[in-house]
């Protein structure tokens, strides 16, 4: 596998070169490191959207629990805006695959496969990010996506037990796979970090849980 750099790259983005080591530095950013160059980590992100794809009877199921459905945005329209975005740093918005992005995929494009992330929510609230937002949007004529958003030093939303209870089952639930992106500075200056978390797994038991590291992410045996 191989992983993102963990260098802040032009405007306070991602680098997106890769490495083999996680943790590790590409050799741009290390042959400036060992020239004396001041070398800036990654930043942290201000707002992480952890995002979970489901099928429409979980997430039907969900809705009944009271968590709102908002419109997404047409194909068009995301794609205009990550190459508007991906453009403002320079970047090739079809680098990794042929949709649009503008951020750097943390643990290549690939993802992760077969983990749980209850240790990463309880991590991100020790480091500060609370939840200020819930909901559903379509996906596909099959799925789903259930987003949830912690913003930095935010305060809290209350939600009720039936949906903490919810929300924990899908924390505590193995995933097949987990791709992490790093987005560049957005319009106000903000840093947002992507979990996208497909495929339930029930009956599998995780190999690997993700942490949050800092902001540069990591994956350890649970």
């Amino acid at each position: 596998m191989r992983y993102a750099c963990i260098a802040s790259a032009k405007g306070g983005a991602r680098c997106r070169a890769t490495v083999e080591k996680l943790g590790t530095f590409c050799s741009f950013h290390q042959k400036l490191k060992e020239e004396g160059r001041q070398i800036r980590l990654a930043p942290k992100p201000d707002v992480i959207l952890v995002r979970f794809y489901l099928n429409l009877d979980r997430s039907q199921k969900l809705e009944m629990t009271g968590i709102p459905r908002r419109e997404r945005l047409t194909e068009v329209e995301r794609e205009e805006k990550h190459i508007n975005h991906a453009k403002q740093y320079g970047r090739d918005p079809y680098r990794y695959r042929d949709k649009s992005d503008s951020g750097t995929p943390i643990f290549g494009k690939e993802g992760i496969n077969d983990l749980f992330l209850s240790q990463t929510w309880a991590e991100l609230k020790r480091e500060g990010y609370y939840l200020t937002d819930i909901h559903l949007k379509s996906h596909t004529e099959k799925k789903d996506v259930l987003v949830a958003a912690l913003n930095y030093k935010a305060s809290e939303i209350p939600l009720s037990k039936q949906i903490l209870d919810e929300l924990d089952q899908l924390l505590s639930s193995c995933w097949g796979y987990v791709r992490v992106w790093a987005d560049p500075p957005n319009e106000e200056g903000k840093v947002i970090h992507t979990v996208n978390s497909s495929f339930l797994k029930p009956d599998t038991t995780p190999q690997l849980s993700l942490y949050f590291n800092h902001g540069l992410w990591a994956i350890e045996p649970p």
